[in-house]
């Protein structure tokens, strides 16, 4: 067991969700699957998978966006824009433009007004809107640079019917007028504001941009106001997430902790959190830290990242509780290796186990003392044996170093 998670489970890492009433409807980035989930009991609800994708593809879904009863799907890795109807469970898809293709990642940045979505170039040189209405895509060359030039947005946000990002390759701001269809661009001094990478929000008219040292204040016209430095604690730290209410503002930052920001007094007040070593599963999971915010009126929440807990904040008490999130490691294999002829889930499992055994190892060559080494070796034939199954031990053990398999004979 490690961090309250047995080794026969495995934690679920969320990237993209959306909240439909009183339910969190999500893609884990670990494996390809739709859930849904009453954030009040966190009871889980296995809904589907992306016919069309691979069982076993990590980061498929970057966004999902929430349209009248549908949820559309922006991909990450996945090949096409996925739309399910909620009344009848039926999945659509849209074939992504010609230049993004052949990306291993789709989408960065995006923004959701009305029936549209405004997607930013991504390592490419134009954006895109959806219809999401007439379920069409239209190219938008305006969107990026002129001259063929490529960007690449991480964030966005909105204010006025205007869209703001920073190209991470340049270090531009983006100023974007979507009814116009023009854009405005402004060169930042990366020297002296650090970074390229920015998390952009808007709060009562007006633009912040969170770098890791610095928070830039501007206006609703791109006019810088204010440049604020970060507590010494928090620098260093990358802005994940980020929520609003009243005059506070949530932050979710990497690796390890949550900030709340409250605007009126200045006061940053951080909650570190209890299980600060991120928690590796049976899928190999990115470092994306403690993950992604949403919040009702009592309450704010973190979906994990790789952090592996379910996170809430009572917003007066600024009481915390961390709930385990996972997914029990037998029902993930039933899942995967449904299939055994499937050498894609064979070789995805292969490689996460023999890196277990190969830890497990280490470990009873650093322990001579014999009863801990029978636990230890005890530990490992159920890891074998029961959670993989008995199917397929022999082609693991195969792949086990030799010296490995000589303790265990020895034994």
């Amino acid at each position: 067991m490690q961090n309250g998670i047995k080794e026969s489970e495995i934690v679920l890492s969320v990237q993209a969700f959306c909240k439909v009433k009183d339910e969190i409807w999500f893609v884990p980035r670990n494996f390809n699957a739709l859930f849904r989930m009453d954030y009040k009991d966190r009871n889980l609800i296995y809904v589907l998978e992306f016919e069309m994708e691979p069982r076993v593809k990590q980061n498929l879904v970057k966004g999902i966006v929430g349209y009248g009863n549908e949820l559309w799907f922006l991909p990450s890795e996945a090949k096409r824009i996925y739309v399910l109807n909620l009344e009848d469970m039926q999945m659509q898809s849209l074939e992504l433009p010609a230049e993004y293709q052949g990306n291993k990642y789709k989408t960065g940045a995006y923004c959701a007004d009305g029936k549209y979505i405004w997607v930013l170039p991504f390592d490419t040189v134009c954006g895109y809107r959806i219809d999401m209405q007439d379920k069409r895509i239209e190219s938008k060359p305006n969107l990026g640079y002129h001259k063929n030039r490529k960007a690449s947005y991480m964030y966005c946000a909105q204010l006025g019917g205007k869209i703001v990002a920073v190209d991470r390759l340049s270090g531009q701001l983006l100023f974007y007028d979507p009814r116009l269809d023009i854009s405005k661009f402004t060169e930042l001094d990366l020297q002296k504001n650090l970074s390229r990478e920015w998390e952009i929000l808007v709060y009562r008219e007006r633009f912040y941009l969170f770098s890791v040292e610095k928070v830039l204040l501007f206006d609703s016209k791109m006019k810088l106001l204010e440049e604020k430095s970060l507590l010494v604690e928090t620098q260093g730290m990358d802005v994940l997430d980020y929520l609003t209410d009243g005059d506070d503002i949530w932050l979710s930052c990497y690796p390890d902790f949550i900030l709340c920001w409250n605007l009126q007094s200045d006061k940053i007040t951080k909650h570190e959190l209890e299980h600060r070593q991120p928690v590796h599963g049976a899928a190999v999971l990115g470092e994306i830290g403690c993950g992604v915010l949403f919040q009702d009126e009592e309450k704010v929440y973190c979906l994990p990242g790789d952090y592996g807990y379910f996170i809430e904040i009572d917003k007066k008490t600024r009481e915390k509780h961390e709930y385990p999130f996972f997914k029990e490691f037998d029902w993930v294999y039933g899942y995967l290796a449904a299939d055994k002829q499937n050498q894609e889930s064979r070789s995805f499992f292969f490689k996460n186990c023999i890196d277990t055994m190969n830890q497990f190892l280490q470990c009873v060559k650093q322990d001579t003392m014999s009863m801990k080494h029978k636990c230890q070796m005890e530990k490992a034939e159920q890891l074998l044996d029961k959670i993989v199954g008995k199917a397929i031990v022999d082609d693991i053990t195969r792949a086990l170093p030799r010296e490995f398999m000589e303790m265990r004979d020895s034994q």
